[in-house]
């Protein structure tokens, strides 16, 4: 499924078993998933060190945003907040700063999470940038 969305046309997905809009099938998407982004990012109105999510999980801003640094340099963050044991949450992301040849075109952004290994994969155009352990997390 393809889904055009911009600053205009911001699209919401509610989880499954949020506000009784159905009943929860499985639990698999809590666990497993697999998020991906193909945007195009106008650096020329990005504002400095101001983070700009293309995904973002509803409640604590998880998912994949970009940001442009105080040397206009710009960054693809992949990030996820996690409750520990003791119930205080913590927070986990990995960077990725974009190559010029790269601004301003259309790049693909990606995070799987492999439940069985406790690990979050960040992709970069099909390239691992990154990986976000959340072991005993």
């Amino acid at each position: 499924m393809s889904l055009r969305i911009n600053k205009d046309n911001i699209f919401c997905i509610l989880p499954e078993d949020r506000y009784s809009v159905s009943k929860k099938i499985d639990g698999f998407m809590a666990e497993d998933f697999t998020l991906f982004v193909k945007a195009k990012i106008f650096t020329d109105s990005l504002e400095i060190e101001k983070d700009y999510f293309l995904f973002s999980r509803n409640g604590m801003h998880s998912g994949i945003s970009v940001y442009k640094d105080a040397n206009s340099n710009i960054h693809a963050v992949f990030n996820w907040w996690f409750t520990n044991e003791s119930g205080e949450i913590e927070y986990k992301c990995v960077t990725q700063r974009i190559e010029n040849d790269y601004t301003n075109e259309y790049n693909e952004y990606g995070m799987i999470c492999d439940e069985s290994q406790k690990e979050i994969y960040c992709y970069f155009n099909n390239e691992l940038v990154g990986t976000i352990s959340y072991q005993n997390l």
